[in-house]
């Protein structure tokens, strides 16, 4: 756990320093899908796209809420400035990220077991994602519907806890590797949590 933990403020660091080094904007999605709508629900102004009018009401409003409850507790206590109400929705992004990259270290290590060598190799690829990187943080309901599904993917694939002893062929050395089967009920349960909870963000999910 303490490894866990150790590792995850040094994630959230990388992952807010792409917050702030991506001063720019992607697509409107990432505003008037999420932020916007949730500063029309504080503040009772702003722009709401079509899909958002009462007539429609075609999105769920889940996403939107992730930011409409900061901006309320910012607005209460009078600190709803400006710089604060540009980044906030952002470091929030940058927090639920580090964790889906925690879960996402979890889920490599349980994959291809405890190989250093294996890991050295597929966390570079993973953090100098220049997509991931670009996109992490942003306020997209695509990112936060990858957040969740890193974090499902953890549960789904965690250890029975049974271990069987093999031999390397080269120097003969006894290594554990860990033994996989049907994920346990509470576990895939949980996966199951965050699997419904991105499908009502994003219906598409239940595509996959």
């Amino acid at each position: 756990m303490n490894f866990y933990r150790q590792r995850f403020f040094h994630v959230l660091a990388f992952r807010l320093c792409c917050c702030f080094f991506s001063n720019t904007w992607f697509v409107p999605d990432e505003y008037f899908q999420s932020v916007e709508v949730a500063y029309h629900l504080v503040y009772g102004k702003g722009h709401l796209s079509w899909e958002w009018l009462p007539e429609w009401a075609l999105r769920s409003p889940l996403h939107p809420l992730i930011y409409a409850f900061p901006f309320w507790l910012l607005k209460l206590f009078s600190l709803d400035f400006g710089f604060i109400i540009r980044w906030i929705p952002n470091i929030i992004h940058a927090f639920l990220f580090a964790i889906a990259d925690i879960c996402f270290i979890n889920w490599a290590k349980s994959v291809i077991g405890f190989s250093l060598d294996a890991l050295y190799i597929l966390l570079p690829i993973y953090f100098t994602n220049w997509f991931i990187i670009y996109c992490s943080t942003r306020t997209l309901s695509n990112t936060l519907e990858c957040c969740l599904m890193l974090i499902a993917l953890n549960f789904y694939t965690k250890e029975d806890g049974n271990y069987v002893e093999t031999k390397k062929n080269d120097d003969s050395e006894e290594e554990n590797l860990a033994k996989f089967s049907i994920p346990k009920i509470d576990s895939f349960c949980i996966c199951l949590i965050f699997v419904s909870i991105a499908g009502v963000i994003r219906p598409t999910t239940w595509l996959l």
